[in-house]
């Protein structure tokens, strides 16, 4: 197991302090397991990042990871392919899209990246340049085939968050969705948020991770606004080290401050994930 978390000083309650917090920490140590859905309340609002940093950090714990991505590639504004200077790395993923379209076994596609010794690994199972380019798209059941097929100690699903995608749900463990803070964001996607919500009243779980929180933002509007008791807030990531990552080819959780912000990501992901299916 990786020692880069201090578990004492991520774990975080608004209830225990002192003491008998810190002897709590240090019998937890975080984990996932399971499928693990994160999808935004809208665009732009950090979900991906927030996929990326769960999926890094899980396979620094030597968890064997894959992460998928379920998106209809003529609207992604960005690629994980890009984003990770897949074309500079060793061994250019094989399109798990493009050979779902033309109904090939998709199972048997691997794009296995190992972390640093000792840890584990990453199935990068993502839309590549060509599936942009070939204007691939799926329809329902080629993309189940993608979900259905996916394996390792914990998936991590990057699902789409115009809700073309949500009929994935159903076969998720926990349900992460992400959500900005800003005020005019929050109003625009209300709409969004109380389709989440009622997937979590079909039984789902689901936990809201508000993201970017800085000295600006009112946490109690925003727990207004979103109204549901299950809110994970999370510290604003200096978009510095964001840029740096992608210009110097590097994992954005390799990056000393976004590293931390994804450990806390981790830790309080992981417990609501221990809470739901007991791992």
């Amino acid at each position: 197991r990786s020692t880069l978390f201090p578990y004492t000083t991520l774990f975080r309650s608004g209830r225990r302090s002192g003491k008998k917090l810190e002897e709590e920490c240090l019998r937890y140590e975080p984990v996932l397991s399971g499928n693990i859905a994160v999808t935004g309340t809208g665009r732009g609002v950090g979900a991906t990042t927030v996929a990326l940093m769960l999926a890094g950090v899980a396979a620094e714990h030597g968890e064997a990871v894959s992460f998928t991505e379920c998106q209809d590639p003529s609207q992604m504004a960005r690629l994980v392919y890009h984003i990770l200077s897949m074309d500079k790395r060793r061994g250019t993923p094989v399109s798990i899209y493009g050979a779902a379209a033309e109904g090939l076994p998709v199972r048997i596609i691997e794009n296995r990246m190992m972390m640093e010794a000792g840890q584990g690994h990453i199935d990068w199972r993502i839309v590549t340049p060509d599936d942009v380019n070939e204007a691939v798209r799926l329809d329902k059941a080629q993309m189940t085939r993608i979900v259905s097929s996916a394996g390792g100690d914990v998936c991590i699903f990057d699902v789409s968050s115009d809700g073309s995608t949500d009929h994935l749900f159903s076969d998720m463990d926990l349900v992460v969705a992400v959500v900005d803070p800003l005020p005019s964001r929050l109003l625009m996607q209300a709409s969004r948020i109380a389709s989440i919500k009622y997937i979590k009243n079909k039984g789902i779980p689901v936990v809201f991770v508000v993201n970017r929180i800085n000295k600006g933002v009112s946490k109690r509007h925003v727990k207004r606004i979103i109204r549901d008791p299950d809110i994970i807030f999370i510290d604003m990531i200096d978009e510095t080290y964001i840029y740096a990552a992608e210009f110097g080819g590097l994992f954005p959780w390799e990056q000393p401050a976004a590293a931390n912000a994804a450990a806390v990501l981790f830790t309080e992901i992981s417990r609501w994930n221990k809470r739901v299916i007991g791992c």
